[in-house]
């Protein structure tokens, strides 16, 4: 009862209270937010952070005003700054200092190319390296040894493999038995003839006549079979009109 009584307090009596000159209030507000003249509109502040501003605002009165306001100092130093750059003595040979700072330990790369055109599948970025030690390949090197083996294995077996790319004959036994290439296997096409569906087979006659006796002959059996069963009937009801001593005779 009493929510029957709350709803209709609020929908009769609290709702128009609150909407009662709403548009001309909303107007008011919207004007103040728009006049530039009219004292600056915020959203309302914790009640700590308002606090801590007041305290800032009593221990340093000038705090904001500096923004707004300009430094004529500052102005002056920025625009009378001015900066010049010189290299050192000891960098201006470019090919002297690259002489110098380079490391025999570690060397830097002399071949700076980081892809060239052939671009072997599966490899996203080649880096073209010139010599490898014994032992080891490139990932371009093995792809064209695992090539060459599919084509004709038994000609380029892991013996001669091994003593092309410097490698383990028993390892690469190993890789050339474990580790094979992807091969695309595309179908034939199989040529169709074309069909109509309006045009007769060639045994289509033959076989509706064959499929015609077939079902003749298989009405005729079907009311055979109901022909003995009526006849089996029909001695059945005579005999059980005649007695139960009528069969004996």
């Amino acid at each position: 009862m009493g929510q029957k009584v709350s709803r209709v307090y609020g929908f009769f009596v609290k709702r128009p209270i609150q909407r009662y000159n709403v548009e001309e209030r909303a107007h008011k507000v919207i004007s103040k937010i728009e006049d530039p003249s009219g004292p600056a509109m915020r959203a309302p502040m914790f009640q700590s952070d308002k606090e801590i501003l007041e305290r800032v605002r009593q221990e340093n009165p000038n705090f904001g005003q500096e923004m707004s306001s300009k430094d004529s100092a500052l102005h002056t130093r920025l625009r009378d700054v001015y900066v010049e750059s010189h290299d050192p003595p000891d960098l201006v040979d470019y090919q002297e200092n690259k002489q110098r700072h380079q490391n025999p330990e570690k060397p830097l790369p002399v071949n700076r190319t980081s892809s060239f055109a052939e671009l072997h599948p599966g490899v996203g970025r080649a880096t073209k390296v010139t010599t490898t030690k014994r032992g080891k390949i490139t990932l371009e090197s093995a792809l064209d040894m695992l090539t060459e083996h599919g084509k004709n294995p038994d000609v380029n077996d892991a013996e001669r493999l091994a003593n092309t790319y410097r490698l383990n004959p028993d390892t690469l036994s190993h890789v050339l038995k474990h580790y094979q290439l992807f091969k695309i296997h595309i179908p034939e096409v199989k040529e169709t003839p074309d069909f109509d569906p309006l045009k007769a087979g060639q045994t289509w006659v033959e076989d509706t006549k064959d499929e015609l006796k077939g079902a003749i002959s298989l009405m005729e059996e079907h009311k055979a079979h109901r022909k003995r069963l009526a006849q089996k009937d029909d001695e059945r009801k005579k005999l059980q009109k005649l007695g139960p001593g009528a069969s004996k005779q």
